[in-house]
Order: structure tokens, then sequence, then C-alpha cells
């Protein structure tokens, strides 16, 4: 079952707009946007996972020494744990 009510502690313009159009109901999409956005790895924890700061994860993404996020969203990008544990397995981590 998919929830129907908007996260009120998330502060992204989806949210924020979603609120402001439906008084705090929230659409059934966003619910599972949510979930989807839970489960994945955003920069910081990626960063955190990797043991680097998030400049550096961000000079490697330039660089392309990363796989490319499983989510893009405007400015929100995430990662599956799936993603970045294969491509670890693979030595991607070892072609800094």
């Amino acid at each position: 079952m998919i929830q129907k009510t908007a996260n009120s502690n998330c502060t992204t313009p989806l949210c924020a707009k979603s609120r402001a159009q439906e008084s705090g109901k929230g659409c059934a999409m966003i619910s599972q946007l949510h979930k989807a956005m839970d489960s994945m790895l955003s920069p910081s924890d990626l960063a955190a996972r990797l043991n680097i700061s998030r400049r550096t994860l961000q000079s490697w993404r330039s660089a392309g020494k990363l796989p490319e996020p499983d989510l893009h969203i405007g400015k929100i990008i995430r990662w599956k744990l799936e993603s970045i544990n294969t491509w670890l397995a693979e030595g991607g981590h070892e072609r800094r």
C-alpha cells in the first residue's frame, strides 16, 4: 500500500510544492520517490562510504571515475547501493 501523505520534514522543492498545493497531502508519486531515495546513497553518504571528501567525490564524478547516478532529478543525485557495490567489486575504487 502506498502512503498518501507528503513527508512534512522534507525540504525538497517537490514536497514543498505538493504541501502548498494540497494542504499537506502529497500524492502517491512523491511517497514512492521518497521511498526510493531513502534506500539510495546521497553524495554525502557515498563520500563517507568511500572515506573521501565530498569535494573529491565531485572531482571523481566530473572525471568519470564514478558510475553514473541511478537517480538524477534536477540537482538531486542518488546511487543504488547495489551499483556502488558492483563498481567496488570490479575495482572501480582503484581507478583513481
